[in-house]
Order: C-alpha cells, then sequence, then structure tokens
C-alpha cells in the first residue's frame, strides 16, 4: 500500500496483475516438483520469488527463496512441502489484500 502511495483502491488490481503472472509459475513449479527437474524448480521458484519480493508477499518470497535455494544445491526431497505451504501463502496474501475474488484459478 506505501508502494501505490496510499491509493488502497489500486491494491485489487496490482494483485490482480500478481496473480497473473505468478500463477503460471507456479503451476510450473508444480510441473517441476512432479518431474523431479531440480532446474526447472529452480527457476520457477526464483521467478515467484522475484514477483512476491516486487509486490511485498513477504512470507511467499522467503519460502520461494527456500525453494530457489534448495533447488540450486539439488535438493528438492522438502520442496512439494514447502510448495503447499507456498501456496496457502499464495491464498493468504490474496485474501490479506482484500482481492479474495481473484481465484487461484484464473
Amino acid at each position: 500500500l506505501e508502494r501505490l502511495g496510499g491509493r488502497d483502491e489500486m491494491v485489487p488490481r496490482f494483485v490482480g496483475l500478481f496473480c497473473k503472472g505468478v500463477l503460471p509459475e507456479m503451476e510450473g513449479l508444480a510441473a517441476a516438483l512432479s518431474e523431479g527437474d531440480a532446474d526447472k524448480v529452480r527457476r520457477h521458484a526464483h521467478a515467484i520469488k522475484g514477483s512476491s519480493g516486487n509486490i511485498a508477499a513477504r512470507r511467499m518470497h522467503r519460502t520461494a527463496g527456500m525453494i530457489e535455494k534448495a533447488a540450486k544445491e539439488g535438493d528438492i526431497a522438502e520442496a512439494p512441502q514447502r510448495f503447499a505451504l507456498l501456496q496457502s501463502e499464495y491464498k493468504d496474501f490474496v485474501e490479506a489484500t482484500g482481492a479474495s475474488e481473484i481465484s487461484a484459478t484464473k
């Protein structure tokens, strides 16, 4: 909100743009985890980390960073559990911003 100059009416629009960009990355991350492809996991987690950092979704940023770091080291054993946490954090963020009408399937 601070980055928007206090213009809270803009929050749903920016959250919508965030969702539109991050959801394909979340889907890609899920697919990469299913494939067991650490490099793809790293790339998708990195993109999610960047997007969530830009919109100040701090918990998502932290969790995506943990997934990225582990994948960079070739260790994705705990990534599915962290991905489940990331999905929950995504839903929490959308709800907390008052844009809960934005579905996780758009």
